[in-house]
């Protein structure tokens, strides 16, 4: 799912998807590695594209947990994020996390690869 521009094949989802029904059928742990890890690559796109290549070109993995139960509000020149989330595969070996937050603000759209990614 990683993008050209940072050496990654830059799969559609369909070809992601035919990718772990293939690995399933020889072990379903390994489709959901391939699955989990593989996903985490699009994460970044949401990004500007500073932010983008930051996490990318350093090299670390990524890990989130999407479900909106963080509260985010404006902290001087930030923001603060307050919440409690549930467990989180791959927390412990990952150099950079994403969370999911409620909000007031509108969806943020992405066309990846033609397809249609919306983040609340």
């Amino acid at each position: 799912m990683l993008p050209k521009k940072y050496g990654g094949p830059q799969v559609d989802l369909r070809t992601f998807i035919k990718i772990i029904r293939t690995v399933a059928k020889h072990n379903a742990s390994a489709a959901w590695l391939t699955y989990f890890y593989g996903l985490h690559n699009v994460v970044p796109a949401f990004l500007p594209e500073k932010g983008m290549d930051e996490v990318v070109n350093q090299g670390g993995m990524i890990c989130d947990v999407f479900p909106p139960v963080g509260k985010v509000v404006k902290d001087g020149d930030g923001y603060r994020l307050t919440g409690t989330w549930d467990f989180a595969s791959g927390i412990l070996y990952c150099d950079w996390l994403g969370l999911g937050r409620i909000n007031n603000r509108t969806a943020i759209r992405r066309r990846i690869n033609g397809t249609l990614y919306e983040f609340a």
